[in-house]
């Protein structure tokens, strides 16, 4: 086979794997991370009635942007409507990750016993932690 013919193989070789299988697992990391991220939040999220942990919403594309009716004191109902988005998830649209209940900024600012030091930064330095100090 002459240079220019293995130049050529190679060329189609790297362009099918930019194309097919760079996206493909470039969609898996992206699961991987959401999927950490979501149950970091949503286990580390104080508990009085269930609400803070019960708005922990997952959504493809834009960021929700209102306050679910839904006392989750588990959180196995947020981690439940998560995983279902995370599982459809590609990298064509961002994974947002959101809590919009009025209090939700306090209690970031460690504003309760049981999270001290909140719980967006917490999960954050434990993705890097696990995923490398890349940024997030």
């Amino acid at each position: 086979m002459s240079n220019d013919a293995n130049v050529r193989r190679f060329q189609l070789e790297l362009a099918d794997v930019i194309k097919n299988r760079v996206p493909a697992q470039a969609a898996v990391i992206v699961r991987k991370v959401a999927q950490q991220a979501l149950q970091g939040v949503v286990r580390s999220s104080p508990v009085d009635t269930g609400r803070f942990r019960g708005n922990w919403q997952m959504q493809a594309g834009t960021p929700a942007t209102g306050v679910l009716d839904r006392l989750d004191p588990s959180g196995s109902a947020a981690l439940a409507a998560g995983e279902s988005v995370i599982a459809q998830a590609t990298i064509d649209a961002p994974l947002w990750l959101t809590n919009n209940v009025p209090y939700a900024g306090r209690l970031e600012d460690g504003h309760s016993d049981q999270a001290p030091e909140g719980v967006l930064g917490i999960t954050v330095e434990r993705l890097r932690s696990q995923f490398g100090r890349t940024r997030l």
